[in-house]
C-alpha cells in the first residue's frame, strides 16, 4: 500500500484521487454473451464519468498517475491487451501532465467474494491522481464562500469555540490546494 501511494503521490499535498469501479462480468441470467463487454470494454469504461465515484470528467484535466486493480478471473494476456488498447486510444497519455512520464500501474487479483454470496464477482477498480481535483476544490470554494458571505452556520463553530480568524485559515488551505492542482497541470518539466 505504501509503494502505491508513493507512486500515485507526486507531492504530499496532491493526494485526493479519484477512483471507478466497472464490473467484468455479469453472471445474471439475463444478459445475454453478446451483451457482456470484454476487458479492453471495461477498462476504457473506468474513464468514462459514469463510472467514477467523484463527479468529475477527467478529460478536463491531466493525469499525474493511474492505477487499475482487476479482481477476479482475468488473465495476465487480457490485462496486457488492455492496456495496449489504452495506450493506443491515447485516453491517459493524451492527457497527461507535461513534467511526468505517466505510467500505468496493473495488479491482478485472483478471487473475490462478496459477504453472504457464493457468486464470484469480478471487477476492474481504477485510482486516478489528477488534476481535475482542482476544479473540485474550485466548487467546493464557491459554495463555502456563497455560505460564508451569508455569515450561515458561522454561529455554531464560534458557539463551539471555533474562532472566525479560522475560518479564512482554512478557506486560505483549499485555495492553495486547488492553485496545486492548476499549477501541476501547467508546470513544464
Amino acid at each position: 500500500m505504501k509503494s502505491l501511494v508513493r507512486n500515485m503521490v507526486p507531492y504530499p499535498t496532491l493526494n485526493f484521487l479519484t477512483c471507478s469501479l466497472v464490473p467484468l462480468q455479469n453472471h445474471s441470467s439475463i444478459v445475454s454473451k453478446n451483451e457482456m463487454m470484454t476487458i479492453p470494454q471495461s477498462t476504457m469504461q473506468c474513464f468514462e464519468p459514469c463510472s467514477l465515484l467523484t463527479s468529475v470528467n477527467l478529460k478536463e484535466g491531466k493525469y499525474m498517475n493511474v492505477s487499475l486493480k482487476y479482481c477476479g478471473n482475468v488473465s495476465m494476456k487480457e490485462v496486457n491487451q488492455s492496456i495496449q488498447c489504452l495506450k493506443r486510444s491515447g485516453i491517459v497519455h493524451d492527457h497527461a501532465v507535461p513534467w511526468t512520464r505517466v505510467g500505468v500501474h496493473c495488479e491482478t487479483v485472483s478471487k473475490s467474494k462478496t459477504l453472504g454470496s457464493n457468486h464470484e464477482t469480478s471487477i476492474i477498480s481504477m485510482l486516478a491522481n489528477s488534476t481535475v481535483m482542482g476544479g473540485v476544490f474550485d466548487r467546493i470554494m464557491n459554495k463555502c464562500d456563497k455560505l460564508y458571505d451569508k455569515r450561515a452556520y458561522v454561529h455554531w463553530f464560534v458557539g463551539e469555540g471555533m474562532e472566525s480568524g479560522e475560518f479564512e485559515e482554512a478557506r486560505e488551505v483549499v485555495r492553495n490546494l486547488a492553485f496545486d492542482y492548476h499549477n501541476m497541470e501547467n508546470m513544464e518539466q
